[in-house]
């Protein structure tokens, strides 16, 4: 059997969210995210699980409108009020093989999500136009010699 671990922790930009995501090693059990609302005590405002791959990175958004989690293969995009998913992002048939490893959002646009890949490929999603995916061209933090 799998072992479960912490991997995300934070509050959101307002500060009334505490985001606990916990990692699973076995996918059937999936990845545990809870969303507390800290101006009810702690109480549970959400739970939902992602289970396509193992739990790397989990965060809210700026606008503390979308939880966004990150496995290998996939982001997911969650609506915090709801706690239903949004939509899946994935790197598409030409990546195949290739693992997430990052996510961060634009500071100056809380729509746009750049994830980076463990082949050193960035991609950029706007969350407003349906996870439109633009691939920038590929940057290898390896040395040439």
């Amino acid at each position: 059997m799998g072992t479960s671990q912490g991997c995300s922790l934070g509050f959101g930009n307002k500060s009334r969210y505490l985001l606990v995501a916990e990692r699973n090693e076995t996918e059937v059990l999936g990845n545990r995210i809870q969303i507390l609302d800290v101006k009810k005590r702690g109480g549970i405002l959400r739970k939902f699980s992602c289970k396509n791959g193992v739990l790397r990175q989990a965060s809210f958004d700026p606008t503390d409108t979308y939880v966004i989690t990150m496995t290998d293969e996939e982001v997911g995009v969650y609506k915090v009020k709801e706690g239903t998913l949004e939509t899946r992002l994935g790197l598409g048939v030409h990546m195949e093989g290739q693992r997430f490893c990052k996510f961060q959002f634009s500071p100056h646009d809380s729509n746009i999500i750049a994830v980076g890949t463990q082949c050193g490929s960035v991609h950029l999603w706007n969350l407003k136009d349906s996870g439109i995916n633009v691939a920038l061209p590929y940057y290898s933090c390896q040395s040439s010699h």
